[in-house]
């Protein structure tokens, strides 16, 4: 499974590739295994250290939990799993977040 890894000044992200990459409107939010969601607070931390490049948060049926999805283009995506999440920061994710600043060095 490949790998790939996010470092900045928040923390460090990695994730693993889990499915294969195929059509966006083929993702289903029905049945996503439990070892790939997490929290809202943990996807606040994920946004802050990849700073929204090539994944997209998606939310299971149940609006309870997340998962992530990474493109390749703006049409393909794989599912993906959290292997690594480590928020070194002491500023509250939510407060970062919320700052304009923070969403003009991304990509949106």
């Amino acid at each position: 499974m490949k790998k790939i890894h996010y470092k900045n000044n928040f923390g460090t992200l990695e994730f693993e590739i889990v499915g294969p990459y195929i059509e966006n409107a083929k993702h289903s939010s029905r049945h996503i295994q439990e070892d790939l969601c997490f929290s809202l607070d943990s996807a606040e931390k994920i946004a802050l250290i990849n700073t929204n490049r090539d994944l997209q948060f998606c939310v299971t049926s149940d609006h309870k939990r997340m998962f992530l999805v990474h493109h390749i283009n703006s049409s393909t995506a794989a599912l993906c799993k959290v292997s690594k999440l480590d928020y070194l920061s002491d500023i509250e994710p939510s407060t970062e977040l919320a700052k304009p600043r923070f969403w003009s060095i991304g990509k949106l």
